[in-house]
């Protein structure tokens, strides 16, 4: 999906290279999505743990978007790992639980019984301000789909890491083709630091991550 954003500070997570990302177009671009009830309710989920300002600023930047999410719900093992959140974003709904990526993100798709949707975003990536709109119009005119990733255009993990600010100056200068959403294409599997997960097949199916990966979950842990 040609939705983009940055992986903001270094993570343990590893890019998806756009060869990837462009291989086997399936479909035509299809149109920016339609106002008004038909939409999907897009949540947005964050699995945390020893970055609380972090955690913050990625939230405060998610009013960025176009459409906002349905809900924000936040996972992390000790309130301590939250400190500020509730103070600063009062909406955001607040889960203590094990630590563990896949745990962690369990728990936030349990929490999520009214939403059609989750996007779940590292602590410390910023999104394109159309992401979620993007998101919502692929789930809604595709059902076949059900995980979707977006392009990043820059990640932490290849060097000393990138500022927050460093961040949103990338999707700034990108906002000409960040604003449109452009199409989709098959990938081989969803990248951890932005991926969207659609719901209703996961309630079906009792489909979760691994809980067995104690602490991190990445391309060989998809929901199954």
């Amino acid at each position: 999906m040609d939705t983009q954003g940055i992986d903001s500070e270094e993570t343990d997570a590893k890019p998806v290279s756009e060869s990837a990302a462009r291989k086997a177009p399936r479909k035509a671009p299809i149109s920016a999505p339609a106002q008004g009830p038909a939409q999907l309710r897009v949540a947005v989920g964050i699995a945390t743990v020893g970055r609380p300002e972090i955690v913050v600023e990625t939230i405060a930047r998610l009013s960025n978007q176009t459409l906002p999410p349905a809900r924000i719900v936040v996972c992390s093992p000790t309130e301590k790992d939250v400190a500020g959140v509730a103070e600063a974003h009062p909406y955001v709904e607040i889960l203590i639980g094990p630590r563990g990526a896949s745990v962690q993100r369990n728990a936030i798709i349990d929490a999520l019984t009214d939403c059609d949707a989750v996007v779940f975003f590292d602590d410390d990536f910023v999104a394109a301000p159309g992401y979620l709109a993007a998101v919502e119009v692929v789930m809604r005119t595709d059902e076949t789909v059900v995980m979707t990733t977006g392009r990043v255009l820059a990640d932490g993990i290849n060097g000393p890491g990138i500022t927050l600010a460093e961040a949103d100056e990338i999707v700034a200068e990108r906002a000409e083709t960040t604003e449109r959403f452009k199409g989709y294409a098959e990938i081989f599997g969803g990248y951890g630091c932005n991926m969207a997960v659609r719901l209703a097949p996961l309630r079906e199916h009792q489909l979760r991550f691994d809980d067995k990966l104690p602490l991190y979950s990445w391309l060989e842990d998809p929901p199954g």
